[in-house]
């Protein structure tokens, strides 16, 4: 056992005392360094929360209308009122289409409780049109009002259901007139302008401003609206604009929002008002309200706006109103005619062929109830089968192509191929050439052209074999007359017609003849002012000429343009002889004795009218279309003229082409009269 010294515990335990002091005081030291610390972020909590409270007390207290006066400029709204549009003028500066100014009514935002006390006073006041409403609309006035009695509040319109296949006839007969004009007035709330009504009376205007105090959250707003001469049946082709109680349609709002518009403005949603939107627009008076540093209220006019650009057209309301004269006479004078049971309906376009000028578009209709309208769409929108007008171009095609000679001589009689029926013209013709073929309308010259050009040599009752590309070569030629694709005129949704996709080797024969593909009015405007001008085909413009609205100062020209050139002039020559020789001693004799010398085709077609059974069963009958193209005078052209009747007479009972009576009074009235 070893035994420490008594001196040694007492060294051992000092030392220990000595460690435990030292810990001691640094435990001491520490926790003073802890206390500091607290009391520092402590104090920098205090002066923090002092710096804020000093902040909030100048913002609230010290600069409150300051940034009263700068929240106010941030959040206010910017007002914008469309300019009028341009003014649309025909090529003698006779107003089509103008300005009218008129007042609204407009609703200001409110809450839901103030809109439930002021809708009454509106209906009360004021005559809230609810005959106008769609079925859609009235279906949505349903759910709003279910809605709203379930929950007790208004949701937004907006926000509705869209499936309103649930929503029965019976159910919407359950709304009010009353509650259809409260959901009018609601729905406007969702716009940017809210609109209640269009174009007060001045009776309404008047109560408005004897109660004005009734109705602070209503006030006037001055605004116009298009105005169209009704003696000119053109709001077809003219267009319409949209109005500002629906503004731009949410389809297309992005687009017209990223162009610089704004919700409640104004566009043209059709005709040349679309087409020429950015011309007709003008811009919009822009103002907002502010606050100045006294916090008095301005209203700030940021842009003081412009009218739309004038618009002068190619159209000649001197001649557009005879020529609707003209069909709806003969429409009148023939609709107990019982040869012409579904004839109702006359379509006429009249160009210069030497610049595209559309000078007339008339689509005349008789309604069932003997009324009659021109719907000058037509005229660019509906096609018909033309028939034989088209043959001037496959008579060009057969010469161009070399399958044919100039003046060369055929023998028009029945053509009998295996398999089919035969084929011949109006009566065995006999031998004739290239331009007699024209002038009597052979439709067997025209298929023995087709013939060669698809490399068949014909036999009696032989077969038929074309060639690899005939199709797409006659199209080609058809087609650089203006035949079979858009003419490109500046008009809005213009159509082409049928392009027949069935290939069969017999169908060249029919489209030799103008009895396969169909075409519009206008498109053969443009072919025939094409053989007129000697092979140039232009593109139809409907807009000559944009103007300032103050000055005369041109700002766009809508230049004439040659799309294509048909450079075989020696056949072209042939086609216009042909044109000629058919007034002369041919099928359009009737025009011989006008004032000055016209050159023309005529046209029958193939055509049929549905019919029913009256178990409901359909049938159709047949009813030929008539046409005729024409250009006057022949030695120097300034008209070409286009018109086509469908349905013209009853299947055997075959009656005048009554398209040249129409050319003849108008070649009567703008060289005569």
């Amino acid at each position: 056992m070893r035994i420490r010294p008594l001196f040694m515990i007492e060294i051992q335990e000092k030392e220990s005392n000595l460690k435990k002091k030292k810990q001691f005081k640094k435990n001491i030291l520490f926790g003073r360094r802890i206390e500091y610390r607290i009391h520092f972020f402590a104090m920098m909590i205090f002066l923090s929360m002092f710096l804020i409270l000093i902040q909030a007390y100048v913002i609230q207290i010290v600069r409150a209308d300051y940034y009263a006066i700068k929240l106010f400029n941030q959040t206010s709204k910017r007002n914008s009122i469309s300019t009028l549009r341009g003014v649309i003028y025909d090529r003698n500066y006779e107003i089509l289409v103008g300005n009218k100014q008129r007042i609204n009514l407009i609703l200001k935002k409110t809450s839901q409780t103030d809109l439930d006390i002021l809708s009454k006073k509106i209906i009360s006041t004021f005559e809230i049109e609810t005959s106008n409403m769609t079925t859609d609309e009235l279906k949505q006035a349903y759910i709003f009002f279910l809605n709203k009695e379930k929950s007790g509040a208004s949701q937004s319109v907006s926000n509705l259901e869209t499936n309103y296949e649930e929503v029965s006839d019976k159910q919407i007969n359950q709304i009010t007139e009353y509650q259809k004009k409260y959901f009018i007035i609601y729905q406007l709330l969702e716009n940017e302008n809210h609109i209640i009504k269009e174009n007060l009376t001045k009776q309404e205007v008047a109560i408005f401003l004897e109660h004005q105090f009734e109705f602070e959250n209503l006030s006037l707003e001055f605004d116009w609206d298009r105005e169209y001469d009704d003696k000119f049946q053109l709001r077809s082709l003219l267009g319409k604009v949209s109005r500002s109680s629906f503004g731009i349609h949410k389809e297309n709002l992005l687009e017209y929002l990223a162009k610089g518009y704004h919700q409640n403005d104004k566009i043209g949603v059709s005709g040349l008002e679309n087409v020429y939107e950015d011309l007709l627009k003008g811009r919009s008076f822009v103002s907002s309200i502010t606050m100045d540093d006294s916090g008095n209220l301005v209203n700030k006019v940021e842009d003081e706006g412009e009218r739309g650009y004038d618009l002068t057209l190619a159209l000649d309301m001197n001649l557009q109103v005879k020529v609707e004269e003209i069909t709806q006479t003969i429409l009148e004078r023939e609709k107990e005619n019982p040869k012409r049971s579904y004839f109702d309906q006359i379509v006429v376009v009249v160009m210069n062929p030497n610049n595209g000028d559309v000078l007339c578009m008339v689509s005349m209709n008789q309604t069932k109830e003997g009324t009659y309208y021109n719907d000058a769409s037509q005229t660019y929108v509906q096609s018909f089968i033309p028939g034989s007008v088209v043959k001037g171009a496959t008579l060009y095609m057969g010469l161009d192509q070399g399958v044919i000679n100039i003046n060369e001589v055929l023998i028009d009689e029945p053509l009998k191929l295996a398999s089919s029926p035969s084929k011949a013209s109006w009566k065995n013709l006999g031998a004739i050439n290239d331009i007699q073929a024209l002038a009597l309308s052979s439709n067997v010259y025209m298929m023995k052209i087709a013939l060669r050009l698809a490399g068949t040599n014909y036999v009696y009752n032989g077969g038929l074999s074309v060639k690899k590309g005939t199709f797409d070569i006659m199209r080609s030629y058809y087609q650089s007359f203006g035949l079979g694709v858009l003419t490109q005129a500046d008009v809005y949704n213009e159509q082409i017609g049928y392009i027949g996709n069935d290939r069969k080797d017999g169908n060249i024969l029919d489209y030799a003849i103008g009895q396969y593909d169909t075409y519009t009015a206008l498109e053969l405007a443009q072919y025939v002012s094409t053989v007129a001008n000697g092979g140039k085909r232009l593109k139809p413009r409907i807009m000559l000429e944009a103007t300032l609205p103050s000055k005369k100062n041109v700002v766009y020209t809508n230049e004439v343009t040659i799309l294509n050139i048909l450079e075989n002039k020696e056949a072209m020559e042939r086609v216009q002889q042909g044109f000629r020789a058919c007034v002369v001693s041919g099928l359009c004799t009737s025009l011989k004795d006008a004032p000055v010398q016209i050159a023309a085709k005529t046209g029958t077609a193939e055509a049929y009218w549905e019919m029913s059974d009256e178990d409901g069963t359909s049938y159709m009958v047949s009813s030929p279309n008539n046409s005729v193209v024409a250009f006057a005078p022949y030695e120097n052209p300034q008209l070409a003229i286009a018109c086509v009747i469908p349905h013209a007479w009853n299947g055997k009972n075959s009656q005048s082409n009554l398209c040249l009576e129409v050319t003849n009074e108008i070649v009567n009235y703008v060289f005569k009269e």
